[in-house]
């Protein structure tokens, strides 16, 4: 069904891959309490995860597309496509240069450059800057210690819109996740029946 050598394949698992992080990804959330600090900070860590995938799958389709075979592929799935593929690029043009910048601070963090402190231009020192004010506390349990303090400083990593609950990421990660399972289906839809069995599972 996903020969090594088919390049359609080979972007349809990708995007499966991505729909599998985001489903998982979204789950966490729902067993989170807001009045628990570290429920909290798992929260903020969940919102900069996806934030990160979602520039993750919309550089990667981006790029695919300039296969001619994944191109072909990607206009002819459903009718949504156009649309999704359109919200998609909206809303990462909305969050800007900040969604690839802060891709690369959630999986790598802040980079400390001389030249970048020098000019004013380094990310933490300005996020410390902003919080500077606000109180928080460092938290040991069981032997081990949480960082509430850290979190608060991540907030102030994030641009504003996404502080005070934008839409704009859901809305493109939930268009990027329905092209994904269009593109499965899409894909599954042509192959011999008899490759593959369907299941399901208990919820």
């Amino acid at each position: 069904m996903f020969p090594a050598d088919d390049p359609v394949a080979r972007f349809v698992i990708t995007v499966a891959m991505f729909a599998n992080d985001l489903f998982r990804s979204t789950a966490m959330f729902g067993r989170l309490e807001d009045s628990n600090i570290e429920d909290m900070g798992r929260r903020l860590m969940l919102v900069r995860y996806q934030a990160s995938l979602f520039h993750e799958v919309v550089t990667f389709i981006r790029d695919a597309r300039r296969v001619p075979a994944v191109d072909t592929f990607v206009l002819s799935l459903e009718a949504e496509a156009p649309g999704q593929l359109a919200t998609m690029q909206d809303a990462a043009h909305e969050l800007g240069p900040w969604l690839e910048n802060h891709r690369n601070l959630t999986f790598h963090y802040a980079e400390m450059h001389p030249a970048r402190i020098a000019a004013g231009r380094d990310d933490l020192m300005r996020a410390l800057a902003d919080a500077a004010d606000e109180r928080s506390m460092i938290e040991a349990v069981e032997g081990s210690a949480g960082f509430p303090f850290a979190d608060q400083v991540v907030v102030h990593l994030l641009p504003k819109d996404l502080r005070t609950g934008s839409q704009v990421l859901v809305r493109g990660v939930a268009a990027a996740t329905a092209l994904s399972m269009a593109a499965v289906r899409k894909h599954i839809s042509g192959q011999d029946e008899s490759s593959f069995v369907i299941t399901s599972r208990p919820t």
